[in-house]
């Protein structure tokens, strides 16, 4: 064997389980794609209990209490909307070349960031919705 096939680097760029750059590239844009995915349904579910909340809860019950639940969960849900939509929006790319990936993988945090503040929204959302609910039911 030649000196340069003991070489430490040599052995790690052949063995088996090293993640490479390309490799590791690909899994980025999985993951922001995921990601992508993952706004897309939280744009639903809002966009849904926004519907749900402003069809329901007048309905509901004839003399309501703690209506100020009701407006946070309001603007929670919206405002969840608004930033799930834009954020899906503005990491979408601009236009495909035949060859690139479908979506780049650069900004995968600040996509990760958003959705973990979109989630929130939703469940500050629900609470709101929870706090409206218990209230009035055992009054």
């Amino acid at each position: 064997m030649k000196s340069k096939d003991w070489r430490p680097t040599a052995f790690v760029e052949t063995a088996p389980g090293v993640v490479g750059e390309a490799e590791a590239e690909a899994r980025r844009g999985e993951q922001r794609s995921s990601l992508l995915v993952l706004l897309r349904q939280f744009v639903a579910l809002h966009a849904a209990a926004l519907l749900l909340t402003v069809a329901l809860v007048g309905r509901s019950f004839a003399q309501p209490v703690q209506r100020g639940a009701v407006a946070i969960a309001i603007a929670a849900f919206l405002a969840g909307t608004v930033a799930a939509g834009v954020a899906h929006f503005s990491a979408l790319p601009g236009t495909l070349r035949v060859g690139s990936p479908h979506v780049p993988a650069s900004g995968t945090r600040a996509l990760a960031s958003v959705a973990l503040g979109v989630f929130i929204a939703f469940a500050l959302g629900l609470a709101g919705l929870s706090v409206f609910f218990f209230a009035n039911w055992f009054r």
